[in-house]
């Protein structure tokens, strides 16, 4: 994996060794079984495999200077881990949104702390009806809405010590201007 931070690649591969010991650790029938990939499913967060990296989008209006490190499981939505001359960036992609790609943080601790109490649907960012319910909620939610989403989030927000953004449309909008550029694409027809 030359390709990929050493940073990134650390903390991807910190994430794969949680979802294998929280997918190992549950009894089987629970909502969210499915092996490691699927081990955050419940909380929209299927995982590729660190040591299989190098998947671009194919999706209509797909990222192509970046690779997919996860997907929500609905609708072609995916995280693409971008790299470039100042770092790492994580993308969210939602291939037919209004605003096709959304850049939702300068790590993947970052990018996991935004969800780390509603879960990863984060699709409503890239809809222009949609991106401000989705930013209060973001802003506004501290307990979890269902059980075992709130299960899977804890297991998340304990190992890497994630606390929830506050000042989410500000981070957004600073993170959108000052990276929205280097992400490389072709506008589907």
């Amino acid at each position: 994996m030359a390709d990929v931070p050493t940073s990134f690649r650390t903390d991807w591969e910190r994430l794969w060794a949680l979802a294998e010991r929280t997918a190992a650790s549950m009894p089987p029938g629970v909502p969210f079984e499915g092996g490691t990939a699927a081990a955050f499913g419940f909380a929209s967060l299927f995982l590729d495999s660190p040591y299989e990296p190098g998947f671009v989008s194919d999706y209509p209006n797909g990222v192509q200077n970046g690779f997919r490190f996860a997907s929500t499981g609905g609708d072609g939505t995916h995280f693409c881990a971008l790299f470039g001359d100042t770092g790492t960036r994580v993308v969210l992609s939602v291939p037919l949104a209004d605003k096709p790609h959304y850049v939702v943080g300068e790590s993947l601790a970052e990018f996991l702390a935004l969800g780390c109490m509603t879960g990863y649907v984060l699709d409503e960012l890239g809809y222009d009806d949609g991106r401000a319910g989705m930013i209060d909620a973001l802003e506004n939610t501290r307990a979890y809405d269902d059980p075992d989403r709130g299960l899977l989030l804890r297991i998340l927000t304990e190992e890497f010590q994630l606390r929830p953004w506050t000042g989410v449309r500000d981070r957004l909008d600073a993170l959108s201007a000052q990276y929205d550029a280097d992400i490389e694409w072709t506008p589907c027809d």
